[in-house]
């Protein structure tokens, strides 16, 4: 059976319906099984719902190559990548130079840097742009050569390698666009990416089972999976659980709530706990039970469905009970190999081993089977020993041995005894240890029993903490090397017998990961044939003692350096000195030094029996590790290097696995300890006064078989804002495989008990297609008001500018600017081209432009030519959903997705680089004002918001006369920037990170000035020169320089002595509408914005930086 979650109706109220799958009627669901109503907490918060809005939905943006357009789409992109499409509409003469100003002006920007992380290869690079790169060519101006194209780019799939299709706008067919005109490949986004082996397409829309699945290995992969191919269809997880509570315990205690997978969680935000359920399917089962332990009807309904199965369930302890080791390891391997014989849909298995399941101690070590008869052909009769066999091996005879032994002995010596016979008979035939014997049978047995099964052998050695993804240094539980590591930083071991000059071969888990996927693409393919039984190319050692040898002089030489600088500390807080890690050439030179390390004390009889109970202990250690320690072999990885060849550069970057790469020192000192110390230890930090660890022990699951019950959870789909709580029952044989009602009840709050339901935003994205126009400029529209002073209100226009008044009617509401008709000044600039001379033109209706915008009351053409856009909507609206935004002056990003990044110069720039510059002394302004401004991710945010209340099918159409859909995203009100704060933070920067000039000498600047007339201002800087010997051609630039300066003043006039604030009343209350989690992803309090720092830290860097082209800020 399996849990569907539909879709919520109501708020917090939708119902789950529990349905079975059967045979009775081919599968097909019976609903309403479970109906929950009203069952959940209170005091949940709705929210607006911004990411449900976007979720699905399609969006047309215009003016795409704009400040705030890229932003704006880079946000939605990143956050809410469920959002259906996005249509961008890109003014270019034809299809080339749109394509060029796609990827040189959006998608190359350094804008779109962390999107192009967060994908890796699901985002194709491209080559960085240079900083003094060609300015792009004017367009043709003449309309009857352009044509109105817009760019589709659909949903970033796998790899981007999808082609972006262009299509003409035009009046020949209605305006519907003509599909197809163009298309652009992948080599044309990225002409030097290689093919590689198409991981991440391998992947998708695959379904996985993988055992094992608590593991640490699986783990990692299985995070891997989902952060790095979210197209993957379902990951099917086997889970030994007694019960479904124990199952469901399991699942999110010992993988979806681990550490591990912060950055997933981080990645997906709210959708977090949707994607999972999405994704992974608990399946109960038991490796050690008949058809691995699950129940018939789910075991049919997995094997109809998967693609791939990956074998990682073990039991790795080197000294484990034969009887066991050989069921887990050996046995398992029979049992998942019959199982993986019924998988219809089957491409491959992967059967995860050991290096160390060679026997061979010494010299180079080859990937090589051990090939057939050592299971299936010696359990029928068959004596032959071929080449590869281990001599007088016969498993079923190991198994029998096994359990006559368990039947001999009595209860109290049956698990010592069975530990001492599995060790024996491992070294009977050669190997190390219980555990790389029964390994290596395990392998044995998949060879005699695969038949026409895909098969791939995973050989890695010893897998430590993780390298770089998805957080350095994560690891779980103590690994081999670990325990003598810890024991000598605590100052309870001092040194370990063990071989200097021996190479200790390890890998960091997510190498062994990415390997892995790499075979399995490889291998899973149509286009992989058979391997011959005789062929070693389906065997990989994922290993690093060949191709980068770690040295044991060199890695305690590490650990020494390690534990100096940052020691461990005892109980009372002390740092614990530590000496050389000492080598040791026998057990009994070792044991001899620990014993006479603490000979002169004088301790009590209780602290002697202590003594001698450690002693015995590290005797058995050493006995243990012995096997490792003076191992002389070296794990050949030949086919691995191959493999890391096929990739391509892309894959490379995502699937990364070259052990030759991997720095031992930093890996050890900077990563793997910390690691340690952190995930094992426990330890909060490395350098604090005092470190106490009193962890309790994990209670040990019951082992009894006889209680456990097979159990299948499969969340299908999580809805849009998850409040429904899971049922989860039980498929057993006593009511025919019907589910029992209401066995397990799975709140929300046990998932994330602190998310509260919000706007849903992402949701409302996600599916969405979207067509931005990127209209902003050097000024934003809050100043299509034409108040200039008090308090100014988030108010509309109001009707009857333009389509009344061009209809003939005089009528003029309280809201209507006197006199204003909107065609009439159409009209006017038309006449105004036809009278103007060709070489006046341009400055004539610049001129015409700012005269008509003063006559009425507007400071500039940009402030007065936006304003009639907004009447022009209010106009012609008609019954369409509106809202209009009105952001003040827009400026660099707060925080994301980079802090600071901005292009062009808008408003305030020019003034602060020409004084950093050196070239202004300060400016013509009111230094009491309150400078307006507003970051650009911060403006991206609060449109989000506003798009996800209003876009929904519940927003009301609004009154004619009402203003709700107006919303001012300002600061002025609600954290007003003092010019003169600004000022002063602005020369505190240039102080400290000054500018050079041509001969890179530091420019010395003076505190901002502040003038009140612009004739004081122009005389300050004619001064400043008046006294200097200038040519005549410098004294022509000195001119042309001060008249430049006062256009300046005269354009920033009526700013600078700007008496109005913005109120962004609405804006605050669509604030207290989100959710704590939408707040997190979706910030836009203007209030919280520290200018300081963002003046000084953020802003002004970022001009430095994407304006100015500066690569260091000295």
């Amino acid at each position: 059976m399996f849990l569907r979650v539909d879709q919520s109706s109501e708020k917090g109220s939708s119902a789950l319906h529990l349905c079975a799958y059967n045979g009775k009627n081919s599968g097909v669901l019976e609903k309403g099984l479970v109906s929950l109503n009203g069952q959940l907490p209170s005091k949940v918060q709705e929210g607006i719902g911004i990411i449900d809005f976007f979720c699905g939905k399609k969006l047309l943006i215009t003016g795409a190559t704009g400040f705030l357009a890229k932003v704006l789409v880079e946000k939605i992109l990143r956050t809410i990548p469920e959002v259906d499409k996005i249509f961008l509409l890109i003014k270019a003469r034809d299809e080339e130079a749109a394509m060029k100003r796609l990827m040189n002006e959006i998608v190359g920007t350094e804008l779109f840097k962390c999107l192009r992380e967060k994908h890796g290869t699901s985002y194709e690079s491209r080559p960085s742009l240079s900083i003094n790169r060609a300015s792009t060519p004017k367009l043709l101006r003449k309309t009857s050569s352009s044509t109105n194209m817009f760019f589709c780019v659909d949903q970033i799939s796998k790899n981007f390698s999808s082609a972006p299709h262009w299509s003409a706008n035009n009046r020949k067919n209605g305006g519907m666009p003509e599909k197809n005109s163009v298309s652009i490949t992948k080599s044309q986004l990225s002409p030097k990416v290689h093919e590689g082996l198409g991981i991440v397409e391998y992947f998708s829309g695959k379904k996985l089972l993988v055992t094992g699945a608590t593991g640490f290995l699986a783990k990692v992969l299985v995070e891997k999976i989902l952060r790095t191919m979210p197209e993957v269809d379902k990951i099917f997880l086997l889970i030994k659980a007694k019960d479904k509570e124990a199952a469901m315990e399991r699942l999110m205690n010992e993988i979806i709530n681990t550490e591990l997978f912060k950055c997933l969680r981080e990645k997906h935000g709210a959708l977090f706990e949707s994607f999972i359920s999405s994704k992974l399917v608990p399946v109960a089962g038991n490796m050690c039970e008949m058809n691995i332990g699950i129940e018939e009807d789910v075991a049919n309904l997995v094997a109809g469905e998967v693609d791939v199965i990956i074998n990682s369930a073990a039991t790795t302890t080197f000294d484990e009970r034969f009887d066991v080791a050989l069921d887990i390891n050996t046995k398992g391997a029979a049992r998942i190999i019959n199982f993986a014989k019924k998988c219809e849909k089957l491409k491959l298995y992967v059967h995860v081993s050991t290096a160390y399941a060679s026997r061979q101690i010494e010299g180079k070590i080859i990937e090589e089977s051990f090939g057939k008869g050592h299971y299936v052909a010696n359990s029928a009769g068959m004596n032959e020993t071929l080449y590869k066999h281990v001599h007088g091996l016969d498993i079923e005879t190991e198994i029998k041995l096994a359990s006559e032994m368990l039947e001999s002995f009595k209860e109290n010596e049956i698990d010592q005894n069975l530990k001492d016979l599995g060790m024996s008979r491992a070294r009977n035939y050669g190997w190390q240890n219980t555990y790389s014997f029964t390994k290596a049978m395990g392998e044995m047995v998949v060879e005699d029993t695969k038949g026409e099964l895909p098969v791939i052998i995973i050989r890695p050695s010893i897998i430590e903490s993780t390298l770089k993804e998805p957080i350095p240094g994560w690891i779980e539980g103590n690994r081999m090397m670990d325990p003598i590591i810890l024991l000598y930083g605590k100052g309870k071991l001092p040194g370990f017998f063990v071989n200097p000059n021996m190479a200790l071969d390890v890998v960091p888990a997510d190498i062994v990961v990415n390997s892995i996927l790499a075979t399995i693409a490889k291998h899973g393919g149509k286009e992989s044939k058979l391997e011959d039984s005789n062929s070693n190319d389906h065997v990989y050692q994922i290993t690093s003692s060949v191709a980068n040898p770690l040295i044991m002089r060199d890695l305690v030489d590490l650990a020494y350096q390690h534990f100096c600088i940052s020691p461990c500390f005892d109980r009372e807080g002390n740092p614990i000195q530590i000496s050389a890690f000492k080598l040791f050439t026998s057990i009994e030179d070792w044991l001899s030094c620990m014993k006479s390390t603490n000979s002169n004390d004088e301790i009590s009889p209780k602290q002697e029996l202590i003594r001698r109970k450690s002693i015995e202990h590290f005797k058995y250690m050493a006995n243990l590790y012995q096997p490792y320690t003076t191992f002389d072999g070296r794990f050949d990885n030949n086919k691995v290097e191959k493999l890391l060849e096929c990739l391509s550069e892309e894959e490379r970057k995502e699937f990364q696995f070259d052990v030759s790469c991997i720095d031992w020192k930093h890996y050890i000192t900077r990563v793997h300890f910390h690691g340690v110390r952190k995930h094992v230890m426990k330890e909060t930090a490395l350098n604090r006064t005092s470190l106490r660890i009193n962890r309790p022990s994990t209670p040990k699951l019951l082992r009894k078989k006889s209680s456990s019950t097979n159990m299948f959870f499969c969340v299908h789909h999580i809805s849009k804002n998850f409040s429904s709580a899971l049922y989860s029952s039980a498929n057993n044989r006593k009511n025919g495989g019907i589910p029992e009602k209401n066995s397990v009840s799975v709140t929300k709050s046990q998932l994330s008990p602190k998310v509260h339901e919000g706007l849903g935003i992402i949701e409302y994205f996600s599916g969405k297609k979207l067509l931005i126009t990127g209209a902003t400029g050097f000024l934003a529209k809050a100043y299509a008001s034409r108040q200039t002073e008090g308090k100014i209100i988030e108010e509309s226009f109001g009707n009857g500018h333009y389509a009344a008044n061009s209809a003939g009617m005089n009528e003029t509401p309280d809201k209507h600017v006197h006199g204003l008709n909107i065609e009439a000044e159409m009209k006017l600039a038309s006449e105004m081209i036809e009278s103007s001379k060709e070489n006046e033109i341009d400055q004539d209706l610049k001129d015409l432009g700012m005269s008509r915008a003063r006559k009425y009351g507007w400071q500039n053409t940009y402030a007065f030519t936006k304003a009639m856009g907004e009447m022009v909507v209010e106009d012609t609206k008609g019954e369409l959903p509106v809202i209009i935004i009105r952001p003040s002056i827009i400026e660099s990003t707060f925080k994301e997705p980079i802090p600071g990044w901005i292009e062009g110069n808008r408003m305030i720039d020019p003034i602060i680089l020409l004084y950093g510059k050196g070239k202004l002394p300060g400016f013509f302004v009111n230094p009491n004002m309150a400078l307006d401004l507003v970051p650009a991710d911060i403006v991206v945010n609060s449109t989000l918001a506003a798009i996800a209340k209003h876009g929904g099918k519940e927003s009301k159409q609004e009154d004619s006369n009402s203003n709700d859909h107006v919303y001012q995203f300002t600061s002025s009100v609600a954290n007003p920037l003092i010019m003169r704060d600004m000022a002063d933070l602005v020369y505190q920067h240039f102080s400290v990170s000054p500018c050079f000039d041509c001969e890179g000498n530091p420019v010395q600047i003076s505190a901002f000035k502040f003038f009140d007339f612009i004739e004081d201002l122009l005389a300050d800087m004619k001064s400043t020169h008046d006294n200097e010997e200038i040519s005549p051609k410098q004294e022509l630039i000195q001119r042309k320089s001060i008249e430049h300066f006062k256009y300046m003043a005269d354009l920033y006039e009526p700013y600078a002595f700007f008496d109005g604030r913005f109120d962004n009343n609405k804006v605050e209350k669509l604030w207290e509408c989100l959710s704590e989690e939408e707040r997190k992803e979706f910030g836009f309090d203007v209030s919280s914005i520290d200018w300081k720092d963002y003046i000084i830290r953020v802003h002004i860097h970022g001009l430095r930086k994407h304006v100015m082209k500066e690569t260091v800020l000295k």
